[in-house]
Protein backbone atom coordinates (compact mmCIF):
# COMPACT_ATOMS: atom_id res chain seq x y z
CA UNK A 1 0.00 0.00 0.00
CA UNK A 2 1.31 3.46 -0.89
CA UNK A 3 1.09 6.83 0.05
CA UNK A 4 -1.63 9.35 -1.50
CA UNK A 5 -0.01 13.09 -0.86
CA UNK A 6 -1.68 15.75 -2.73
CA UNK A 7 -1.66 19.80 -2.82
CA UNK A 8 -5.29 20.78 -1.31
CA UNK A 9 -7.40 23.69 -1.81
CA UNK A 10 -10.41 24.60 -0.10
CA UNK A 11 -12.64 27.26 -1.20
CA UNK A 12 -15.78 28.76 0.84
CA UNK A 13 -18.68 27.76 -1.13
CA UNK A 14 -20.52 30.57 0.02
CA UNK A 15 -18.37 32.46 -1.03
CA UNK A 16 -18.32 31.29 -4.78
CA UNK A 17 -21.92 31.51 -5.18
CA UNK A 18 -21.86 35.31 -3.85
CA UNK A 19 -19.35 35.90 -6.27
CA UNK A 20 -20.97 34.41 -8.85
CA UNK A 21 -24.21 36.32 -8.27
CA UNK A 22 -22.48 39.45 -7.91
CA UNK A 23 -22.45 40.39 -4.46
CA UNK A 24 -19.13 40.32 -3.92
CA UNK A 25 -15.44 40.31 -5.83
CA UNK A 26 -13.95 37.23 -7.00
CA UNK A 27 -10.80 38.50 -4.73
CA UNK A 28 -12.91 38.23 -1.73
CA UNK A 29 -13.47 34.78 -2.20
CA UNK A 30 -11.72 33.03 0.72
CA UNK A 31 -9.47 30.25 0.00
CA UNK A 32 -6.76 28.27 1.30
CA UNK A 33 -3.69 25.82 -0.16
CA UNK A 34 -2.08 22.93 1.81
CA UNK A 35 0.80 21.16 0.77
CA UNK A 36 1.62 17.65 1.19
CA UNK A 37 -1.60 16.39 2.58
CA UNK A 38 -2.27 12.94 3.18
CA UNK A 39 -5.15 11.35 1.98
CA UNK A 40 -7.12 8.59 3.55
CA UNK A 41 -8.66 7.06 0.70
CA UNK A 42 -11.10 5.63 2.54
CA UNK A 43 -12.18 8.78 4.44
CA UNK A 44 -16.06 9.70 4.82
CA UNK A 45 -15.89 13.02 6.84
CA UNK A 46 -12.95 16.18 5.81
CA UNK A 47 -11.05 16.97 9.07
CA UNK A 48 -9.91 20.41 9.39
CA UNK A 49 -7.61 22.34 11.99
CA UNK A 50 -9.33 25.23 13.71
CA UNK A 51 -6.68 27.60 11.63
CA UNK A 52 -7.67 26.59 8.04
CA UNK A 53 -11.85 26.84 9.06
CA UNK A 54 -11.15 29.93 10.73
CA UNK A 55 -8.82 31.03 7.11
CA UNK A 56 -11.73 30.00 5.30
CA UNK A 57 -14.94 31.62 6.77
CA UNK A 58 -16.21 28.00 7.79
CA UNK A 59 -18.65 26.77 10.69
CA UNK A 60 -17.03 24.49 12.84
CA UNK A 61 -19.11 21.43 13.39
CA UNK A 62 -17.76 19.84 15.74
CA UNK A 63 -13.86 18.85 17.33
CA UNK A 64 -12.35 15.18 17.99
CA UNK A 65 -9.12 14.42 19.27
CA UNK A 66 -6.74 12.31 17.23
CA UNK A 67 -2.99 10.49 17.72
CA UNK A 68 -1.31 10.15 14.56
CA UNK A 69 1.62 7.49 14.58
CA UNK A 70 3.81 10.64 14.84
CA UNK A 71 1.82 11.50 18.07
CA UNK A 72 1.34 14.22 16.38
Amino acid sequence: MGQVIVTLTGTNRIDQVLAQRGFISLEEVRSCTLDDVLVDTGVTLLYLPASVISQLGLVQGGEVQVNTAARV
